[in-house]
């Protein structure tokens, strides 16, 4: 069975808020994100390193940067695993208060 990388970028910072201050992400909501990955998937790596990034959000036009942190996990591809992922993708943008959050998958070979 073919077996996929899931790269998800998550932000350090909550969407801004009515007045347009950004609140920095405490850390439950890391803590919790790897704790999950880790009894679903049976591991997940952190890359310890703050990446920059942004996107247009297309709903309203606004350009959005972002300071991120990456969780990767290696998962078989199966029918269940995407219906998991496609679910958890909005736990976590409600977890992290965001429009959305960048996940996205590559096959590997595991030696």
């Amino acid at each position: 069975m073919a077996r996929l990388k899931l790269t998800i970028l998550l932000p350090l910072y909550h969407n801004p808020d009515k007045n347009g201050k950004r609140k920095k992400i405490i850390g439950r909501e890391f803590l919790d994100t790897y704790k999950e990955l880790i009894k679903k998937f049976g591991g997940c790596t952190v890359d310890p390193h703050t990446l920059s990034g942004g996107w247009i959000n297309p709903d309203t036009g606004i350009e959005v940067t972002d300071e991120l942190t990456v969780y990767w996990i290696l998962y078989k591809n199966t029918k269940e695993n995407i219906k998991f992922l496609k679910k958890y993708k909005k736990v976590l943008k409600m977890r992290f208060k965001q429009d959305d959050i960048m996940m996205y998958s590559v096959s590997i070979t595991q030696f």
